[in-house]
């Protein structure tokens, strides 16, 4: 209940709807505990303090700056088409003068080669982003503060490359841009180089709008993303071999249980697989419901699912209070509460299992999916039973080796089976 009712504190913060206040005072006058109340405003509390920290500083009043001079960062992986580079970029000073903000940047026709990391100055003309008078339209000003991004802008002229070397703070992120180039050299096509960059590394920058349109319609675009799914197996996996490894050896088993060395090794694993694939909030909710349900390997403690979830989705609260205005955080959280729910409820095995927790999630998420993206797929159910098993343990280990390794040497056969089970996919 405490939990629900931080979440609801949050959730009133960003979206300023009187659903939270209506759910905290029902949970009141269920529950007359003064704690209801408390914990509803510590999360407020909370994003009070979150957004003076992720808020822009020193910035003009104005709506538009014609002309800036700016120098920062660039804080994402660049996005290139034939005439146009765009990328997040952190603003440290403006005209001369200390500053903070986050501008979604683009750059047309002839672009230098920006790289994650490097320190930019750049001439250019900002303004704060507004929405379109559509009814329905897609709100890009949420979009853009969830990724706490404060202007939009695009280069003038006169850039200019004031220091080459990567800043330690987009480390991981250089990583990941170098795996991502190092797919272009394996032989892959277009469709299925982006499919791989987006099962390994979290880039869906480089998949076509076709497949987009076509995994919408099949109801299969939870597949091609990192989702918790894909964290979950990794996990698994990682988990089944190194026991199955350690337990050749009795002598090793002497000195280490094999369950607590595999389970250190799959919440390692995971944790890396999650930060390669950009820690999105699936990606952090699967590791950390991992982490507790190995964690009684390691202490005298047990944790059902039910804790491991709710400990969860406090802990992505914490690093992330903007995930309230997501869709992607209440498909990820729903959808597990469905699959435990169905599992528990329901004592079946194999297919038909297969069959009833796929149905469950098409029912329970039809409406969501709905709501978030005017869009709902009836046709998912078949399609999932065919590409969950098909993704899950061909083409996302084919993914991980090929990105890990394929820079190292040379893997034609990987690059071969892994771009036939895409196409296969695709039709």
């Amino acid at each position: 209940m405490e939990i629900l009712c931080f979440f609801a504190g949050i959730a009133f913060f960003y979206t300023k709807s009187i659903y939270p206040i209506a759910s905290i005072c029902v949970a009141f006058f269920f529950n007359r505990r003064i704690s209801v109340l408390l914990w509803s405003l510590s999360g407020l509390i909370w994003c009070s303090f979150h957004q003076v920290h992720v808020s822009e500083q020193a910035m003009p009043l104005t709506r538009i700056l014609s002309k800036a001079v700016v120098q920062g960062y660039v804080a994402s992986i660049p996005v290139s088409s034939a005439h146009k580079t765009q990328f997040q970029f952190v603003v440290t000073r403006l005209n001369n003068h200390p500053a903070r903000a986050h501008v979604l940047m683009s750059c047309f026709n002839t672009c230098p080669n920006f790289q994650v990391g490097e320190y930019w100055e750049l001439t250019a003309k900002l303004k704060k982003p507004l929405n379109l008078a559509n009814p329905g339209g897609f709100d890009y000003v949420t979009w853009l503060q969830t990724r706490h991004i404060d202007w939009t802008g695009y280069v003038l002229h006169q850039s200019t490359l004031l220091t080459a070397e990567k800043n330690s703070q987009y480390k991981l992120l250089a990583l990941r841009q170098y795996l991502a180039s190092t797919l272009a050299v394996l032989g892959f096509d277009k469709t299925s180089q982006g499919l791989v960059e987006a099962l390994a590394l979290g880039i869906t920058t480089h998949i076509d709008k076709s497949s987009w349109d076509l995994f919408r319609r099949t109801g299969t675009t939870h597949l091609m993303v990192i989702s918790g799914a894909h964290i979950g197996l990794v996990a698994g996996l990682v988990y089944g071999f190194v026991k199955w490894l350690w337990c050749r050896s009795g002598r090793l088993c002497l000195y280490l249980p094999a369950p607590k060395i595999a389970s250190f090794f799959a919440i390692l694993i995971a944790g890396i697989y999650s930060l390669l694939a950009g820690f999105a909030v699936p990606a952090q909710r699967a590791l950390i419901m991992c982490f507790f349900m190995f964690l009684p390997n390691f202490v005298n403690q047990r944790f059902n699912v039910w804790q491991a979830f709710r400990y969860a989705l406090f802990a992505v609260l914490l690093m992330e209070p903007h995930s309230v205005r997501m869709p992607g955080f209440y498909l990820s959280f729903i959808a597990v509460a469905i699959l435990v729910s169905v599992n528990q409820r329901f004592v079946q095995n194999g297919f038909k299992k297969m069959l009833m927790m796929q149905m469950a999630c098409l029912i329970g998420l039809m409406p969501l999916t709905v709501f978030f993206f005017s869009y709902g797929s009836l046709n998912g159910l078949i399609a999932n039973i065919i590409a969950i098993p098909w993704v899950s343990f061909i083409i996302v280990p084919l993914s991980l080796i090929t990105t890990i390794f394929g820079h190292w040497f040379v893997l034609p056969a990987s690059a071969t089976i892994l771009s036939g089970s895409i196409q296969f996919l695709l039709r």
